[in-house]
């Protein structure tokens, strides 16, 4: 009888050692709620963010806005001043926008036209490291016929001080 005495207190022992360990463990500053990260969105983490795409014939600056309505825009440099277009996807004539995801890490959008049965385009715009990619894939019946990219540079640049050109 002692020796089962010994052996449930040492049972015992083991028991509040590993309750222990585990309530240590489980317990954290943190715990408060205070701490809760948020993943955000594409345009929430690029909000006011400015990107160039140049080449031998065009200089266009992007801007994006943390707006599923209005998320991009655009100054296009011509004649010593920029034109300025904004991107509204209730706008777009002809044509059905909708968002197909926002993710943190991607801004995708999916163009339908109404005249054109089974024809789409898919924006995909995503982030790699200081590079904008734009992506837009082209579909015919279902099949995709064309894939384009536009790759933009991070900017450091005021664009709300760019000359605007008169109408």
């Amino acid at each position: 009888m002692n020796l089962k005495l010994k052996i449930m207190n040492n049972l015992f022992k083991v028991l509040m050692i590993a309750v222990l360990i585990i309530s240590f463990n489980s317990c954290s500053t943190d715990d408060d709620g205070d701490n809760i990260v948020i993943p955000q969105t594409f345009l929430e983490k690029y909000d006011g963010t400015v990107w160039l795409y140049s080449n031998d014939w065009n200089t266009d600056y992007l801007r994006i806005i943390n707006n599923e309505t209005t998320p991009f825009e655009s100054y296009h440099y011509t004649n010593d001043c920029y034109i300025y277009y904004l991107f509204d996807l209730n706008d777009l004539p002809s044509s059905q926008v909708e968002v197909t995801a926002h993710s943190e890490d991607i801004f995708e959008l999916t163009i339908t036209y109404p005249e054109m049965v089974d024809t789409n385009t898919i924006i995909t715009v995503r982030v790699d490291e200081d590079i904008l990619i734009m992506e837009a894939n082209y579909y015919e019946g279902g099949a995709l016929t064309e894939t384009f990219y536009d790759n933009y540079e991070r900017q450091n640049i005021d664009v709300d001080g760019f000359t605007i050109c008169d109408d």
